[in-house]
């Protein structure tokens, strides 16, 4: 069982995506995001996660969400807006990021988890 924690960032009408090559499934987009530890919470998780994989802080949290993903676990949602003007980076060359509007994110390259929640949920702030 995998708990996943995502960050999704909204600004204006774009969010942050992710573009990254994983060897299971190709090339992927996802939100940045990673592993629940132990001992935080879901929303610490996707706040440390964006940390490390975009240098971006200071955030607002505005919503939740949480499903079951395909590693038998749960996926969490925390949707955020930062609190200034961002230019998240990435060090990592297997990784592009992009603000993206929501009808120009690729349903084709995304995990079935992300899928749902960016069709079902992210309507609602965007």
């Amino acid at each position: 069982m995998k708990n996943l924690s995502m960050a999704v960032v909204i600004k204006g009408s774009t969010v942050l995506i992710q573009q990254r090559y994983r060897a299971a499934k190709g090339m992927v987009y996802e939100f940045p995001g990673g592993s629940v530890e132990d001992d935080e919470s879901e929303e610490f998780a996707a706040i440390r996660e964006l940390w490390e994989e975009t240098g971006v802080a200071g955030v607002r949290t505005l919503g939740e969400y949480t499903c079951k993903n395909q590693f038998g676990g749960d996926s969490h949602y925390v949707v955020m807006e930062p609190a200034a003007d961002v230019f998240p980076t990435t060090t990592a060359p297997e990784k592009s990021l992009h603000w993206l509007p929501l009808g120009d994110i690729p349903r084709d390259h995304l995990y079935p988890a992300d899928k749902e929640f960016i069709e079902r949920y992210l309507p609602d702030y965007m």
